[in-house]
Order: structure tokens, then C-alpha cells, then sequence
């Protein structure tokens, strides 16, 4: 455990902080595009920004999470998302396809309305799910450690090390 946070608590916490920089840079470059990826150790965030503005946005996203800007956590492109809703999707659809073998006609309607009902259900889910369980707005005893230019050409990732 670094600084006394259990491996999960350190994973929502960099995976929150991880969002909250995406939105810092969203704010301050419109129509930015950053793909963020989190670990035990930090996050990664791909996209064509400098390492100082990586690091600026990443210690300002630190700094409003501290104090108490929770929405921050939570994004709505996040992968979290996208993987409720392939769940959801598919938990519906082989439930709609269960049961007495029915005609193409009769399965293609009950399957095209259990996907939907499930793509309806997915986004709220899916932003609850980050909330709750795969993100945590409390910053207690995270740190960032340092911020790190990865690779060179045209794909430009930052490391960002949390302790």
C-alpha cells in the first residue's frame, strides 16, 4: 500500500483524477481529444499536448477534487460506460432470444426492444457505476509524483505517477 491506501482505493483515486484532468483540458482547449487509461499507478493520457500543460491540468484536477468538486470524477466517454452497455446489451438480448424457439419474425422485434431497453438503461447505469464503484472523488493521501512524456512522433502519450 503507497501512503497507506489499499490497491482499489488507489485505482478509483487515479482513475477519478484521470477524468478530472480530461475535463480541465476540455475546459481550456475546446474540442481537445485525450484517450486516458488508469492503473494502480497513475494514468496515461494520449493526445497532443505539452508535458507542462499535462501537468498544469493534472495538478489543478488534483486541487478541485480536494475541494469537493466531485463531478469531476465522472466523464461521460469513459469506458465504464461503454463497457455497461455491451453488458447490458447482451444480458437483454440473450434474455429476449430465451425460451420456446419462436420464428426470425417473432425473435428479430423482442430483440431489437430488449437492445434498446438495455442502450436506455445503460448511461444512467453506467455514469452510477463510476460514481460508486470504479471512480472516488476523495483524494485522500493521493499525490502526484511526477509527469513524463512518452514516445515521439505522431503518438504522444504523458505518464502521470501517483504515490
Amino acid at each position: 500500500m503507497a501512503n497507506g491506501r489499499s490497491l482499489v482505493m488507489r485505482l478509483r483515486q487515479n482513475h477519478a483524477l484521470e477524468h478530472a484532468t480530461i475535463h480541465v483540458l476540455s475546459e481550456r482547449h475546446r474540442g481537445v481529444q485525450i484517450l486516458g487509461r488508469s492503473d494502480f499507478w497513475g494514468f496515461t493520457l494520449l493526445g497532443a499536448l505539452s508535458t507542462e500543460e499535462i501537468a498544469s491540468a493534472s495538478l489543478e484536477a488534483l486541487a478541485r477534487l480536494q475541494r469537493g468538486e466531485s463531478d469531476l470524477a465522472v466523464h461521460p466517454r469513459c469506458g465504464t460506460n461503454m463497457a455497461t452497455s455491451a453488458l447490458l446489451v447482451a444480458t437483454f438480448s440473450l434474455a429476449a432470444l430465451g425460451g420456446k424457439a419462436r420464428s426470425r419474425q417473432e425473435r428479430f422485434p423482442r430483440l431489437i426492444t430488449a437492445a434498446l431497453a438495455a442502450l436506455m438503461l445503460a448511461q444512467p447505469l453506467g455514469l452510477w457505476m463510476q460514481e460508486n464503484i470504479t471512480t472516488t472523488p476523495m483524494m485522500a493521501g493521493a499525490r502526484i509524483e511526477s509527469v513524463m512524456r512518452q514516445g515521439n512522433g505522431r503518438l504522444v502519450s504523458h505518464r502521470v505517477n501517483m504515490v
